[in-house]
């Protein structure tokens, strides 16, 4: 049997798929499981031992001939043909989809063979949106295109695919040690977000940190700061604001797959609902969410 994952989301909720995608796997032992992400998030599914093999799909790639002046779809479509078709070429028994999004419904349409079983969005024949399972209608009804979510993201994927999770389906991969000398005891700040509407000022940050400091006292633990390059001018905003206790600024210095590290041995991540917050959730490290 192969299966096929599709999740184009971002680094959280590839993260959020992880617990469902072990489930997946208890389910079917020996089948042959892929996982299909965007290039840029690929990092996400790295240490992830319930699939045989991650695909990225240059999505980007794909698309880019519609931004330009003028507009190529010609281009577009000759570009997405290439790319779908060797993955129509796999002959997947089952497709599981959970993008939950109308454009990767195109792509389950193009790619699945007459007799694959499909979970998630897909299309009708005349190319008009089909969601046949119960999950997939739930979210479509409650959350549309312009509606927050209010069932966690993992609950959902698990339901998709008739799985219970269990606690194994919550750990975190191992990789090598960065060799990083960190505070014995430390907590962990993420300034940064995906969108704007989810981040809070640096000085706020800071104002809560210095807050913490004094409440604390002799027992207040040094902080990390972690995020990406990007997120550099924040975090340095953040550390400038603060002088009650250490601060060590590691954001754009840790590679992805380091953060698990650095979480595992945190009493404490604070942040909004972004990447790490979800990381900790496989790490098992108690989050403040903003």
């Amino acid at each position: 049997m192969k299966i096929l994952v599709i999740q184009f989301a971002r680094l959280g909720d590839i993260y959020m798929s992880w617990p469902a995608a072990r489930a997946l796997r208890r389910k079917h032992p020996e089948a042959e499981i892929h996982l299909l992400v965007r290039p840029r998030f690929e990092a996400a599914a790295q240490g992830l031992e319930a699939v045989d093999r991650v695909v990225s799909f240059p999505t980007a790639h794909l698309l880019e001939p519609l931004v330009g002046e003028p507009a190529d779809p010609t281009e577009a479509l000759s570009r997405t043909a290439r790319a779908t078709e060797s993955l129509r070429d796999e002959n997947y028994d089952l497709i599981v989809n959970w993008t939950f999004s109308p454009l990767s419904s195109w792509l389950v349409k193009t790619i699945a063979s007459p007799t694959a079983e499909i979970l998630g969005y897909n299309r009708h024949r005349d190319g008009s949106l089909l969601i046949a399972d119960d999950v997939s209608a739930f979210f479509y009804a409650q959350v549309g295109t312009e509606r927050p979510n209010r069932v966690h993201l993992t609950d959902l994927f698990a339901t998709m695919i008739n799985m219970d999770l269990i606690a194994e389906d919550w750990r975190a991969p191992r990789f090598e040690a960065s060799g990083r000398s960190l505070p014995e005891k430390y907590w962990v700040l993420h300034p940064g977000a995906s969108e704007s509407q989810k981040r809070i000022e640096p000085w706020q940050w800071a104002r809560l940190i210095q807050e913490y400091a004094g409440f604390a006292g002799e027992d207040a633990l040094p902080v990390v700061l972690i995020g990406s390059a990007e997120e550099k001018i924040i975090a340095q905003a953040v550390q400038s604001g603060v002088n009650r206790i250490p601060v060590l600024d590691l954001t754009g210095e840790t590679k992805i797959t380091e953060v698990f590290g650095l979480l595992e041995k945190a009493g404490l991540l604070v942040g909004a609902d972004s990447a790490p917050l979800h990381m900790a959730s496989l790490t098992g490290t108690p989050t403040f969410n903003i």
